[in-house]
């Protein structure tokens, strides 16, 4: 299952634009957290058209951390570039995306003028950018949506995530392994690994086999 989250929505119009959107490529749960605009007046449901129903029965939340509550995946969009992250955050691709994500799915949009902020993004597991001209990269919030829940409505669940009790585990075992190594960066290189696992979004069975190879190494 893929939900949508739109932070802090400064536009009517783009409120219902979305819904339009998510219903053209077959989505239906929507989170608004803080919305700055009126969602019921008519500018919303002009732009919705016969897609406000989504925008009815959408669940309307005071902050981000209680709407992904719940959520295997966690992905943010992003118009920064990926070099922007390139140690510290997993950056990949709509199209990657959809070849890769398992279990509940949360994909979040943010503001029109200045999307998700630092901290928000902290809260992602992993983040999507668009590719685009590195000259003018910057897309409409339901552009964007369109480019991303269309590589999305590919998506076919796969196996059971890896559970984020798991993940953290996996995590702890190999900060472990690498203090007690000679190598540099310690700290580096444990961004490093998180980022390779969110990448790779490794299931259940991979988490423990892993957890259980570096545990052998100590």
């Amino acid at each position: 299952m893929v939900s949508v989250i739109f932070v802090g929505a400064e536009s009517a119009g783009n409120v219902g634009a979305l819904a339009r959107v998510m219903k053209n490529f077959g989505f239906s749960d929507l989170i608004l957290v803080s919305p700055q605009c009126d969602i019921a007046s008519d500018e919303c449901k002009a732009r919705a058209k016969h897609a406000y129903d989504v925008v009815e029965k959408a669940r309307v939340l005071p902050s981000l951390e209680k709407a992904i509550k719940g959520f295997d995946t966690v992905v943010g969009t992003t118009a920064r570039l990926a070099v922007h992250y390139k140690e510290t955050r997993a950056v990949t691709t709509p199209e990657r995306l959809s070849q890769n994500l398992k279990g509940s799915v949360v994909i979040i949009f943010g503001r029109e003028s200045s999307g998700l902020t630092n901290s928000e993004i902290a809260l992602c597991n992993v983040l999507a950018s668009i590719p685009t001209n590195p000259k003018y990269g910057s897309l409409n919030v339901t552009h964007a949506a369109a480019i991303v829940l269309y590589e999305l409505s590919r998506f076919e669940a796969k196996g059971e995530p890896a559970s984020q009790a798991s993940l953290e585990s996996l995590y702890a075992v190999f900060a472990d392994a690498a203090g007690r190594s000679k190598m540099k960066n310690k700290d580096m290189a444990g961004k490093v690994f998180r980022n390779v696992c969110s990448r790779a979004f490794i299931d259940e069975a991979e988490a423990r086999i892993l957890t259980g190879a570096l545990k052998q190494k100590q």
